[in-house]
């Protein structure tokens, strides 16, 4: 195997704009963790609107449980969608 030497970062995030990425996402871990079980709306930062139930949420991860549906229009709850907790702007419950 070849070792490498001179390693030059092309990209290296500034020391402020980690920090806020790291409280960002504990702040979004303890209001998921709060949600857990429950009907939820999220928006990401890509824009994208997601409506689905709480499975589950770990230190970088939600696990929204949406529904899908088949070709002959049934639909089911199995699929399981990781979202980045840094990447959610908002979170709202639904009733």
């Amino acid at each position: 195997m070849t070792e490498v030497t001179g390693v030059q970062p092309v990209l290296q995030g500034n020391t402020g704009m980690v920090e806020t990425l790291k409280k960002m996402r504990e702040d979004a871990y303890g209001v998921c963790a709060q949600c857990v079980g429950r009907p939820v709306q999220v928006e990401t930062i890509h824009g994208e609107t997601i409506q689905g139930t709480v499975a589950n949420v770990d230190d970088h991860h939600l696990y929204l449980e949406v529904a899908q549906v088949d070709a002959r229009g049934y639909y089911y709850n199995n699929v399981i969608l990781p979202l980045v907790l840094y990447e959610l702007l908002v979170i709202s419950l639904l009733a």
